[in-house]
């Protein structure tokens, strides 16, 4: 299993299980098919993921909203990026791939 840190948007608020996980670091349980992830109905549409925190709580993820993590929770990368979290810099972006 990998693990991410599931960055979710701040300024979405209508899932509000979502926003309560944002920023935390969640296992990638496996891509997601075509027929779970609309790509049936947009090929080009962005990978998605299934995903559990570490409460229990599953969800599903963008492939850009989960930043890899290392087994000591580092983040993996060079590039800087903008967290969507307000005041949150972090630096690295690393796409999380099935694999």
């Amino acid at each position: 299993m990998k693990r991410a840190r599931f960055d979710y948007p701040f300024e979405f608020k209508t899932l509000p299980e979502y926003t309560s996980h944002a920023g935390q670091v969640v296992e990638v349980l496996r891509e997601l098919g075509s027929e779970e992830s609309d790509h049936h109905v947009d090929p080009e549409m962005e990978k998605m993921f299934k995903i559990k925190a570490s409460d229990g709580w599953i969800g599903d993820a963008f492939e850009s909203e989960l930043i890899e993590v290392t087994k000591k929770g580092s983040l993996v990368g060079q590039d800087a990026h903008k967290s969507s979290r307000p005041g949150k810099t972090v630096t690295t972006v690393t796409k999380v791939k099935e694999g």
